[in-house]
């Protein structure tokens, strides 16, 4: 679901269907980081994965605490999450923090070191993705549309240029798109550009 977060909580629910707005209809700062960065809450979900020979089975369930199921995108130490936080957005650098937010561009030739500590710079729980938590995406893909061909299935992304796009085309539709078209942006489960760009 996507969200503002600002110092680390909820500050309001977005529209999925548009970000610009909050989920009452009225306006959504989702510019200037006045009102949070635009996230996308994830729930807890168990994950199984399991290898039989060459076939690959991939199971999820929305109990919370399913002993036959792991937890691990929605773990940090010991501690157990009801939910992690994934910026909607290609991440850009303002006043030295790395920000998830619409109309920027995204920045670009760093090191991976460097957009670690603009992350943690906006302060306690702000990191760079996960490993756990880019697993937990793919099989939320792979269970949602059965493809191992993302582009055919959702779309190709924006793969037909080298430019970095400014964040926030995809503002208006909806938490899944995609077209044809290899200069057009897409978006899985509200992130935009998840691929491409």
């Amino acid at each position: 679901f996507p969200v503002t977060i600002l110092d680390g909580a909820e500050n309001y629910k977005l529209n999925p269907a548009d970000y610009s707005k909050k989920l009452d209809g009225s306006a959504a700062d989702i510019t200037s980081g006045t009102d949070g960065d635009v996230m996308i809450a994830f729930p807890r979900r168990g994950l199984s994965i399991s290898t039989s020979g060459s076939i690959v089975t991939i199971k999820m369930t929305d109990n919370p605490n399913d002993p036959n199921f792991e937890y691990n995108a929605h773990t940090r130490g010991a501690n157990s999450r009801d939910q992690f936080y994934l910026g909607a957005y290609k991440g850009a650098e303002v006043s030295t923090k790395l920000r998830s937010l619409s109309g920027k561009a995204p920045t670009a030739s760093k090191t991976i070191g460097a957009f670690r500590t603009l992350a943690q710079a906006n302060g306690t729980g702000y990191e760079q993705s996960g490993f756990y938590q880019l697993i937990f995406r793919q099989c939320m893909y792979l269970l949602k549309y059965k493809n191992l061909d993302s582009q055919t299935a959702v779309g190709q992304g924006y793969v037909g240029g080298s430019a970095a796009q400014t964040t926030g085309a995809t503002n208006a539709n909806g938490m899944n798109y995609g077209s044809t078209s290899t200069t057009s942006r897409m978006k899985l489960f509200g992130i935009e550009d998840f691929w491409g760009n």
